[in-house]
């Protein structure tokens, strides 16, 4: 029997961004670049069914540094873009168009270790002294983002993407929709008295409470932003390897410190309850989020 013919390269990235990754990632942007800056420039004009794990791999060492920039580039993010690269041929496999993934069996590129770095509050004094100064060059409208991510243990594109349909000042509650989660479930946030405050100083002229700062108002603020502004106060403060993320944690932590027990917390972070009596006790802990959003929110911004 002769060998299916298999789709060039970029026939291939084409066919995945188009047909998969727009219809069910969030983060297909994140796909669509990966695959320009990255493994487009090594494997367009290629037949698919060339390329061998050999080719991943060296390929993969060439990632160290940035195609553009030329920047040395850290961390599990190079275990991004292979993640990306396998994703596309696995699905490839699943619609026929080829009969084998040339990335199994190769190891990730880093290494990964949980982060385990926890802010503690004359941290967040600093920071948020910081979020004050006019010389920082911060927006008036990302610093209320970061206040948010403060008092908020959400994750940024939560944050990022807050629209003004999900939050009921009313009733103090930010619901996050099905396809905003990361779980896929929608998510009920309580909100605090702070950050009602912050969001009620906050003009409605948009569908985004933080909309991005170009013309295309249609889209809002990326991750990407705050993580520049976190690099601006960094200048300024003094902090020990601190990144956004590390806020959220900072928050989980601070949050059962305060006395919050692990299933409130769990709901609090939107975690999936995946122990079979979290599957049967479908208490929502309502009140006991609000209580403790109050409290983390009372004891690291007590005043607005």
């Amino acid at each position: 029997m002769p060998r299916k013919i298999s789709p060039l390269f970029e026939d291939l990235v084409e066919q995945y961004i188009e047909n998969h990754a727009k219809r069910n990632k969030r983060s297909w942007r994140f796909d669509q670049s990966t695959f320009e800056n990255y493994w487009l420039p090594a494997f367009e004009g290629r037949m698919v069914h060339t390329i061998t794990r050999r080719d991943i791999v060296e390929t993969l060492d060439t990632f160290r540094k940035h195609p553009k920039s030329g920047k040395e580039e850290l961390g599990p993010v190079l275990n991004r873009y292979f993640a990306v690269c396998r994703k596309m041929f696995n699905w490839a496999i699943s619609q026929a168009l080829i009969e084998d993934n040339p990335c199994k069996m190769v190891t990730l590129p880093v290494k990964e270790r949980s982060r385990k770095r926890v802010l503690d509050m004359p941290e967040y004094d600093k920071i948020l002294d910081a979020l004050e100064r006019d010389d920082i060059g911060i927006s008036k409208q990302m610093k209320n983002a970061i206040k948010l991510l403060i008092l908020i243990p959400a994750r940024r594109s939560e944050i990022c993407g807050m629209r003004w349909d999900e939050i009921s000042l009313r009733r103090s509650l930010w619901t996050i929709p099905e396809e905003r989660t990361k779980n896929g479930e929608p998510r009920i946030i309580p909100l605090s008295k702070q950050a009602v405050e912050i969001l009620k100083s906050i003009p409605q002229h948009n569908s985004y409470v933080f909309p991005h700062r170009t013309k295309r108002h249609d889209r809002p603020m990326t991750a990407d932003s705050i993580n520049h502004a976190c690099n601006k106060i960094r200048k300024v403060v003094s902090l020990r390897d601190w990144r956004p993320h590390d806020f959220r944690r900072s928050a989980g932590t601070h949050i059962r410190r305060l006395g919050c027990d692990r299933h409130t917390l769990k709901l609090i972070l939107g975690h999936t309850m995946s122990s079979v009596t979290d599957i049967y006790d479908r208490y929502d802990g309502m009140d006991d989020r609000t209580l403790y959003l109050q409290k983390w929110a009372d004891e690291v911004l007590p005043t607005i």
